[in-house]
């Protein structure tokens, strides 16, 4: 079953109208499963969650489980297959990657307290969570480096805006923007859900299949303006409107619909979540589809690992790396917040260098914090663990150790640090008794127990020396039961079926008295109380009970206090994602000679010794240099035109310019010598060659598109790299669009473009386009082979050397002679004459093609009879052998 498939609702082979015909059992459950028709329903039976009918069917398929039965409806066995409650999240992860959403039913009491009311009576269960894509909160099921949004989508009367949440970090935010800009911004978020009014399809017929297994379709109604703006100001206890006086009414409503979902899903547990904020147009850069993916900032298709973000990222926390993520998913276009950043990073060196020590430490004390944003959430929605409150314990230990390291410098420290320094908040009070509380090692779930420490509860611990006191005495009467009996062997054990009982071999099942009641026997063993025994048990188990109710009352009033500063806590984890961020990007641009950029308004690209940052990286790893180059774009000079052989490294030049772009207006440090950008509002990218088979578009197709979408949207602020326009079409056709692009881009858009090309011929150009400026990557050639140099120098490439190249490929030598004999006529004539054709599957392949002419002249001779020729047939022949030779010199 496919993504798609899998999000159409899951019919169920049973009518309403049959539950009166099934065990109470199974009309509870069909009661739940109506009210989650589109879900998998986890229905939980003890230590299993099972599922039903179709469920089970799809669930045994995509999870690979045993499809097995239980009962029968109208004469046919119900499909029935389970996944054990301990380790259940793993299933959850192949279910929600294959698109499910999966609605958890658990039980909500005692299966004994259900026995009480009769023998048919059904322990009460009901759904307390419904897990989609956008609703992850668990560890295991999500990436700790990225964020997991939740997006919204409305459109009223042509107006546009989505809302995006991280509900397991409370990341909340919004933006207005035109239509056509939508799916440039939804590569930028790469949401995990995307809600979407069912009505409004018709409209984003594009958008609707480009994101299908991501898109929850729901209906208009849930989109209402009234509602969902009401939704926003109880949420947030804001006694009126007009704090969202800045958002738009559509922003409003999606904002609103988010939080509505999110209601829905965790049925009434609501995560802390951080006050709406608005990205505004005119505040980030936009960046287009093809140049998120051709430029593979945050994703490369070998991986993340060999992306911009995926080279870059030595942060030591996941949420520092979720926010060096965010920054580069979104670089600015505010020069104030740009330079702010800047401000950090360079404070930051130095402070690497002049406190080293207290860096260091830092640094292993942000090597040693858990995801606390995510832990803090999943407390806030009641689905926290022992473990998630030692995480924050963790966190506001080492968060006082950091706020004390830095303190030394911050009083002249710039906005930033300043503002995230004061957010490191003082909470010891809440970190005393966590850690008064917690043991060192903790179980994973609260119902386990065995992790309150001793000393914090005293009833606690008497029960607790109560159930010490009955395993000495459990040992004590395993002794005299050994000796009243003599069977030395004689063992007290538990399990889950018999609790406490006596084990012997069964040989000597006939040497205990009376006193000994019988209660089990197997092939090798036979088991036995005592009254004696069933009491001490039952204080045990007893004592066992009250302790693990103890410990869960006391972890229920832990996680309270920490509700209580679930805002501060936040500021906490923020600040430390921050200093995480910066000191890594101040180390790692030290240690590879990166420089703070300069910023302004002006129409300035200058760079000085530009690497590109994943290239330049991949080669130290192995161990070779990268060459640098300079780029100097301005107001008189905004179009280069650069040309060269293929594998010089055109196409790395143009995406590392366009990468410096990405890393300079997101605040961070480049790969230069010195950088000065004038304030680029998009960037654009038009590099490389693939069809979209699914969208019905060639090659060609994809190019043209990809280029039009940059004519109609890019302005004179804009930075453009294209590669090989019109390269997908005949000669002269895309010659001809190639020009006519150029003369666009200089004449009338005047954006900032670099644009490779092996149509020599627009050289030309430079008479016409006098702020076009024709450039060349220089080669060398050495004995009939070329060099390499990577170096971009003034004029225009001789020539394209694509034959140099297919040598360097390993064609045929054959191949390459014959394809320069063909080249050499095509630059004479511009044409392809009437050529010899030459024998290729012959033993003469093997031998130099200029051998073939004479190959079919010694044919010819063998075939004449000279004696046989006059004078003026021998002159003939001889002509015709002179042109054989001509044709295929």
């Amino acid at each position: 079953m496919t993504k798609k498939q899998s999000q159409k609702p899951i019919q169920q082979n049973l009518a309403i109208g049959d539950v009166q015909t099934h065990t109470p059992m199974m009309a509870q459950y069909w009661e739940i499963k109506q009210r989650t028709e589109n879900c998998l329903l986890f229905y939980r039976m003890g230590d299993f969650y099972e599922l039903f009918f179709e469920d089970a069917i799809i669930a045994a398929k995509t999870l690979d489980i045993t499809l097995t039965k239980r009962g029968q409806h109208q004469g046919q066995d119900i499909a029935m297959c389970g996944v054990p409650v301990h380790s259940h999240e793993s299933y959850l992860h192949k279910l929600i990657a294959a698109g499910f959403k999966i609605a958890i039913c658990e039980q909500l009491e005692d299966p004994k307290e259900a026995k009480k009311r009769g023998p048919k009576s059904v322990v009460k269960r009901d759904i307390v969570r419904i897990i989609t894509p956008g609703t992850i909160t668990e560890d295991n099921l999500l990436n700790a480096r990225s964020h997991n949004y939740l997006l919204s989508i409305m459109e009223h009367r042509g107006k546009v805006a989505l809302a995006w949440l991280d509900i397991s970090t409370g990341d909340f935010y919004s933006q207005s923007t035109d239509k056509n800009d939508l799916i440039n911004i939804l590569h930028q978020l790469e949401p995990s859900e995307i809600l979407f009014p069912t009505e409004k399809k018709p409209l984003f017929t594009e958008l609707t299949a480009l994101f299908a297994d991501k898109i929850s379709f729901l209906p208009l109604s849930r989109f209402d303006s009234q509602n969902t703006h009401k939704i926003l100001c109880d949420f947030f206890e804001l006694p009126t409107q007009s704090a969202f006086a800045d958002f738009s009414a559509e922003e409003i409503t999606a904002a609103g619909s988010l939080l509505d979902y999110v209601r829905l899903m965790q049925i009434n547990h609501m995560p802390h979540i951080g006050m709406l904020k608005n990205f505004q147009d005119n505040y980030f850069m936009q960046i287009d589809r093809a140049a998120h993916i051709n430029l593979e900032i945050c994703q490369s298709a070998h991986g993340k690992n060999h992306s911009l973000l995926g080279k870059i990222d030595k942060c030591h926390s996941a949420g520092g790396a979720r926010l060096l993520k965010t920054w580069l998913s979104a670089p600015l276009c505010h020069m104030q917040t740009i330079n702010n950043r800047y401000d950090a990073i360079e404070w930051s060196q130095n402070f690497n260098q002049n406190t080293a020590d207290n860096s260091l430490q830092i640094i292993e004390l942000l090597k040693s914090i858990s995801d606390i944003e995510r832990a803090l959430n999943r407390i806030n929605l009641q689905r926290g663990t022992p473990r998630d409150m030692q995480n924050i314990n963790q966190g506001l230990k080492n968060s006082f150790k950091i706020k004390a390291l830095l303190a030394g410098t911050i009083k002249h420290a710039p906005t930033l640090i300043q503002q995230n320094f004061d957010n490191l908040h003082n909470l010891s009070s809440l970190q005393q008794q966590l850690s008064a509380a917690l043991k060192d090692e903790l179980p994973a779930l609260a119902r386990d127990g065995g992790f309150i420490k001793a000393g914090f509860s005293a009833q606690l611990d008497h029960l607790h020396q109560l159930s010490q006191n009955g395993r000495q005495i459990l040992l004590a009467l395993e002794q005299k039961y050994r000796k009243k009996s003599g069977i030395d062997t004689l063992k007290i054990k538990q399990n889950n079926v018999l609790g406490i009982f006596i084990e012997i071999s069964t040989r000597y099942a006939d040497k205990l008295d009376t006193d000994f009641i019988h209660r089990q026997s197997t092939a090798t063993s036979a088991r036995f109380t005592t009254n004696e025994l069933e009491e001490s048990a039952r204080n045990m188990v007893e004592a066992n009970h009250k302790a693990i109710a103890i410990e869960l009352d006391l972890f229920t009033s832990l996680c309270h206090e920490i509700m209580q500063f679930s805002a501060k806590i936040f500021d906490i984890a923020h600040a430390i994602n921050f200093f995480d961020l910066v000191l890594s990007q101040a180390d790692f641009a030290d240690k590879y000679n990166y420089c703070r950029p300069i910023i302004d308004d002006s129409r300035q690209f200058h760079i000085t010794q530009g690497r590109h940052p994943i290239v330049e990286l991949s080669n130290i790893t192995q161990q070779q240099n990268f060459i640098a180059n300079d780029c100097e774009l301005n107001q008189n000079n905004f179009l280069w035109l650069l040309t060269g052989p293929n594998m010089a490294g055109k196409s790395t030049f143009l995406r590392q310019n366009a990468l410096i772009v990405v890393m300079a207006q997101a605040g961070l440090y480049v790969p230069a010598n010195q950088a000065h950008i004038g304030m680029i509002d998009k960037l654009f990218s038009r590099v490389g060659a693939g069809d979209d088979i699914a969208r019905g578009h060639s090659t060609f197709m994809v190019e043209m598109l990809e280029t039009s979408a940059i004519l109609n949207r890019a302005t004179d602020k804009s930075f453009v790299i294209l590669d090989e326009i019109g390269r997908g079409t005949a000669t002269f056709d895309g010659l001809s669009l190639a020009h006519a692009i150029t003369e666009y881009l200089h004449d009338v858009i005047k954006c900032r473009t670099l644009f490779a090309t092996h149509y020599h011929e627009l050289n030309q150009l430079r008479t016409d386009c006098p702020n076009l400026s024709n450039m060349h990557i220089a080669v060398k050639e050495y004995q009939g082979d070329i060099i390499f140099t990577h170096q971009i120098k003034s004029g225009s490439a001789e020539r394209s050397y694509g034959i140099h190249v297919a040598k360097l490929a390993g064609i045929h030598p054959n191949i390459l002679k014959r394809a320069t004999h063909i080249l050499q006529i095509l630059e004479q004539k511009q044409d392809l004459p009437d050529i010899a054709k030459v024998d290729w599957t012959s033993e003469s392949s093997e031998q130099d093609v200029e051998q073939q002419a004479w190959l079919q002249i010694k044919n010819l001779l063998n075939d004449t009879d000279i004696d046989e020729l006059s004078p003026k047939q021998a002159l003939e022949q001889l002509y015709h052998f002179k042109n054989l030779l001509d044709k295929n010199k």
